[in-house]
């Protein structure tokens, strides 16, 4: 399905990809030439539809903007709702649609922008594929996850016995953003999910502790974003990855007042400007 956004070409669909994800995905392309392909990793729970604002603004920037549903999340098809058997899906998945957004985009210059779990995605992908992309954007990446050691346990152990068992996972709508109506469209939305299985619990804070040992294997440019009010990921996490990271283009920005997610604030567009500002500088 293709629309016509002011200046983009907008189009959703479905696109089967070699790991057995049937992908729904949506893109934008500008009018003109694209000076680059940004894909766009989505967070825990949500999905492409809450990234409409994103791409189109990109389109306007003259960036080809692709994000797909992930695994178990959204409208795409080839496993449970809330459930993977690895995070490395996610990984494999990432690896696959970018491949699939090169190749009908006709765009070389390939750029990340991973949000929250997405950010863990796309930090795990920069670190296991290295040379693939230009350079990466992550916004409130989830890499501190906490956890109590008996719960810790309890949940290692429940994920194995009953992977699949779901569980109430309730997020207060008033974290995500200081603009109350993202809170309510978020908690009226059909296509968020509401009851991750153990497993795809698991699988993300394993992923969370993971990428501390991997870390230093990232030599991507990268630009790393925090909102200084975020209560869901603890922006220490950001600065701590700004500190462990061993490539030296690296960037660090915490935005004062803002929450989790701060491509939905209302200042959403100082955000985005800075990130176009970071992205200009390395797709020359």
């Amino acid at each position: 399905m293709k629309h016509i956004y002011v200046g983009a070409m907008y189009k959703e669909g479905y696109v089967e990809l070699p790991t057995g994800l049937n992908a729904f995905n949506r893109s934008w392309l500008p009018e003109d030439k694209a000076r680059g392909l940004v894909i766009g990793v989505h967070g825990f729970a949500e999905h492409s539809g809450r990234y409409l604002h994103v791409g189109e603004a990109l389109s306007r920037y003259n960036y080809a903007f692709y994000i797909h549903d992930l695994r178990g999340h959204g409208k795409s098809r080839g496993e449970e709702p809330g459930y993977i058997d690895s995070f490395n899906e996610f990984i494999d998945d990432l690896d696959s649609f970018i491949n699939y957004a090169i190749r009908d985009s006709g765009v070389q210059n390939t750029i990340l922008l991973g949000h929250s779990m997405g950010g863990l995605i796309v930090l795990h992908y920069l670190a296991k594929r290295r040379g693939r992309v230009k350079t990466a954007v992550v916004t409130g990446a989830a890499t501190l996850i906490r956890y109590p050691v008996l719960q810790r346990i309890l949940l290692e152990l429940m994920s194995m016995l009953s992977p699949r068992k779901r569980i109430d996972l309730p997020i207060d709508p008033g974290l995500l953003s200081s603009d109350p109506s993202v809170g309510e469209k978020y908690i009226r939305d059909e296509l968020v999910l509401k009851k991750p299985t153990l497993k795809l619990i698991y699988e993300l804070y394993r992923a969370s502790k993971e990428i501390w040992r991997i870390v230093e294997e990232i030599d991507t440019p990268i630009l790393i974003i925090h909102g200084e009010n975020d209560r869901i990921v603890n922006p220490e996490g950001s600065r701590r990855l700004y500190d462990r990271l061993r490539v030296s283009d690296k960037g660090l920005k915490i935005y004062p007042g803002m929450r989790h997610e701060v491509l939905n604030e209302p200042e959403w567009l100082k955000v985005l400007e800075d990130i176009i500002e970071w992205i200009n500088k390395h797709v020359q």
